[in-house]
């Protein structure tokens, strides 16, 4: 065994978080780009469900990851 179960543990837990936060950020700056489009466009209106829906997994990514270390 290269690691313990809770080192490898850990890394894991860090990286799902790591993933989850930068998704957050990225979706959160393509969802203001979209807003500044015009939202009768259907296309907009994906875009803006889109990027919504990934902000909500990325929230749940990071959630998970508190709550399996904290809660």
């Amino acid at each position: 065994m290269i690691v313990s179960h809770d080192t490898y543990m850990l890394v894991c837990a860090l990286l799902t978080g790591l993933v989850a936060a930068y998704w957050i950020v990225i979706d959160t700056v393509r969802l203001r780009a979209a807003m500044r489009e015009d939202r009768a466009d259907a296309v907009t209106r994906d875009k803006l469900f889109g990027s919504s829906l990934g902000i909500v997994v990325g929230i749940i990514g990071v959630v998970g990851v508190l709550k399996y270390y904290y809660f």
